[in-house]
């Protein structure tokens, strides 16, 4: 990793909590991945324990789990955005095959996530992040499975809506979202990694927080889960399944593209726009999707945030733990 005051967006994040005139328009991207968002939502943790507030972006792009990451760290409830992951949503409450075989719910329950989790067990500001006018959540159209940006939100229940829309995943977390005569499916279909939503939108800087190892085009492949989930969502809406079964197909390529991309953008930053990526360390393993168990999940958050301060070339403290206390008092 290059030095952090290397970097044209790490420059402009330190100009920016100095109090300097701002040179960039900066965006922070964060990438989702079902429970795989525990590792970016380490990152933010981390982001926050280095001072670095969420409103020294401009704005903010979130991919599938990556809106709900970002919802928590706008809101300034960043630890509870970590152990959601770990303490909320991995048990059947949101995560249960078998009732989705018996035709009683989808696989993962947004509604579980959407009305309880986020409003009662670790609450949101839902308004505050609508007052900030900042996040931008990504979904898929599904009238040309394209990639869409939402504007941000002019009210709870329109944000409500668009979290649903990016995260919705036919046949395994509910039916498309319709908004504005539009339907609306999972962001991560067409763009995982939301650097180039900021890009496309006029941000200059743009700082990428990955879920994944930094030149792993297709996380978790050996995920049997993972390939059934794609199958499902396929059938589900079966007007488009030719085209969706094309694109999953092609993601591997895809993927490995933006990454090659990024890794330049990151580590030979010659030119605007500039896009700075950080990716947990290949010493832990990639969290799965649809990964149960909590410590596997704490690893996750734990490889987040140590990649976070390493990018940054700060100190670990002292108190740091694998501990799920250590989320709460870092």
């Amino acid at each position: 990793m290059m030095e952090a005051n290397k970097h044209p967006v790490l420059e402009e994040i330190e100009r920016r909590q100095r109090g300097d005139s701002p040179q960039l328009k900066l965006a922070l991207a964060i990438e989702g991945g079902a429970i795989r968002g525990t590792v970016t939502a380490g990152m933010v943790c981390a982001l926050e324990s280095s001072k670095i507030d969420p409103f020294l972006f401009d704005a903010h792009f979130g991919s599938s789990a990556g809106s709900y990451v970002s919802s928590y760290y706008i809101s300034e409830r960043t630890r509870f955005g970590a152990t959601m992951f770990y303490e909320h949503n991995n048990g059947g409450e949101f995560i249960d095959l078998k009732q989705a075989l018996l035709r009683r719910r989808p696989v993962l329950s947004l509604d579980h996530v959407l009305e309880d989790v986020m409003v009662s067990r670790l609450p949101i500001d839902f308004q505050g992040i609508v007052d900030s006018g900042r996040l931008h959540v990504l979904a898929t159209r599904l009238s040309d499975l394209s990639r869409h940006i939402f504007e941000p939100a002019a009210s709870v229940t329109e944000l409500k809506n668009q979290l649903r829309a990016g995260a919705a995943i036919p046949g395994v977390a509910g039916d498309p979202v319709e908004i504005d005569g539009q339907q609306y499916i999972d962001a991560s279909l067409t763009e995982p990694l939301p650097y180039q939503a900021a890009i496309d939108r006029g941000y200059d800087g743009v700082l990428l927080l990955s879920s994944r190892h930094e030149h792993m085009a297709e996380p978790g492949k050996n995920d049997l889960i993972r390939k059934l989930m794609n199958l499902v969502m396929a059938k589900q809406i079966n007007i488009k399944r030719k085209e969706i079964l094309e694109i999953i197909a092609a993601r591997k390529e895809l993927d490995a593209q933006r990454l090659a991309e990024i890794y330049k953008m990151t580590h030979d930053p010659d030119e605007k726009p500039y896009v700075f990526s950080i990716h947990p360390s290949t010493e832990y393993p990639v969290v799965k999707q649809m990964e149960k168990n909590a410590d596997k999940i704490i690893a996750g958050t734990k490889a987040g945030y140590l990649a976070v301060k390493e990018a940054l070339g700060h100190p670990i403290p002292q108190s740091f733990s694998t501990n799920r206390q250590f989320y709460g008092n870092y």
